[in-house]
């Protein structure tokens, strides 16, 4: 039975983690009697990725709004309800880390008939406010009895977004896999990529891969580099992405005169080969759902130091600390502790927990299939 179905995100389509995961699974995925677009309420700027989409036989559509994180989006319904209305699908899948956008997508695919209706939480939250025991209450009896499956992942994830019952009975842990035939230990892409931008090798570099955006939290890496420089350590800051908040960070990178060190790389498609080049990956994230770029800095050999709110389960190798962001000191001395960190290959044990890209894949088709491959 051919399936037609729609990714929905709840972001622009960047660099983030949930059109990530979307791309990875697309990439992987058997595409047997399978169609599959992708929607996002906002704009495309990863014209990469759309690309993917157009050359897997999907289509990737804007709606063109004005993309406010935070706010409940109510805006979205009228514009998902005309689309919806014209175009047939067997199934929605939800990715977003705003419980608003999972309940409404939700409500509008069920007044469209659509009765496989999978949301999917993909972060947890910054803090448990009255805000957010309201929006918990109000999202409660959509997210209870609409969607048909649930999905996460993490469990830390599922209990932010959906009520207890549901976490305890139907929630489907989905773990973020990679794709381990790329992110692996590779010496001669070290070098090479370390050349191709003047990093000479005495340079410690400190990456980092992610959205530009208040829940990255992209300035506190600026504030780290500018503690590690005054150590009179040859040092830069490699930034991988794109986001709301880039022209921001760039802005502060010229008041802290750090021009010289903090290198922009932008939205690129081979994120792994970027990463070779790189001594630490930070990961210093205000929330996370669990955090895929941490898995992908492991597996490539990177000691990764990530900021304490992101869940542990994100720790597959020893060569991971969690550290405050009440303390960027800390931070700025494990680096420079870390610089003598010899990497190792990590795939064995990353494909062990289950975070190899082609497993993730399968589940997800069997999700959308009603398969029995649900492990």
């Amino acid at each position: 039975m051919f399936m037609n179905i729609l990714e929905i995100t709840g972001e622009p389509i960047g660099t983030g983690g949930q059109e990530m995961f979307i791309i990875n699974v697309l990439r992987h995925i058997n595409m047997k009697d399978l169609k599959i677009d992708l929607l996002t309420p906002y704009y495309c700027e990863n014209e990469i990725y759309r690309e993917e989409v157009v050359n897997k036989g999907g289509q990737v559509y804007c709606i063109g709004l004005p993309f406010a994180p935070g706010g409940f989006r109510w805006n979205i319904m009228k514009p998902l309800n005309r689309f919806l209305k014209v175009n047939c699908y067997d199934v929605v899948h939800i990715h977003s880390g705003s419980t608003s956008m999972l309940m409404l997508c939700s409500l509008v695919a069920r007044w469209n008939g659509i009765k496989k209706i999978i949301v999917h939480s993909h972060c947890t939250g910054y803090v448990k406010s009255m805000k957010y025991y309201l929006l918990k209450m109000l999202t409660y009896p959509v997210l209870r009895f609409i969607p048909s499956d649930y999905c996460a992942c993490s469990v830390e994830a599922g209990m932010w977004k959906f009520p207890k019952r549901i976490v305890k009975t139907k929630l489907q842990v989905v773990k973020n896999g990679i794709d381990l035939t790329k992110f692996h230990m590779d010496n001669e892409k070290r070098m090479e990529y370390r050349s191709l931008l003047n990093i000479a090798d005495g340079t410690i570099v400190i990456g980092h891969v992610g959205r530009f955006s208040f829940v990255k939290n992209q300035e506190f890496l600026i504030e780290v580099l500018s503690l590690v420089k005054q150590r009179n350590i040859d040092v830069k800051l490699m930034l991988i992405g794109t986001g709301e908040t880039l022209h921001e960070i760039r802005d502060l990178v010229k008041v802290r005169d750090l021009e010289n060190e903090v290198l922009f790389v932008g939205a690129i498609p081979n994120v792994y080969d970027y990463m070779q080049a790189m001594d630490i990956f930070a990961f210093p994230s205000r929330w996370e759902g669990l955090g895929i770029v941490g898995i992908e800095a492991q597996a490539v050999g990177l000691p990764v130091i990530a900021s304490d709110v992101i869940p542990k389960e994100m720790k597959l190798v020893d060569s991971v600390s969690f550290l405050s962001l009440n303390n960027p000191k800390k931070w700025a001395d494990c680096i420079v502790k870390t610089v003598f960190h010899i990497r190792r290959d990590s795939i064995e044990i990353i494909k062990k927990q289950g975070y190899d890209i082609t497993n993730t894949a399968e589940i997800v088709r069997a999700i959308y299939t009603n398969s029995p491959r649900y492990d």
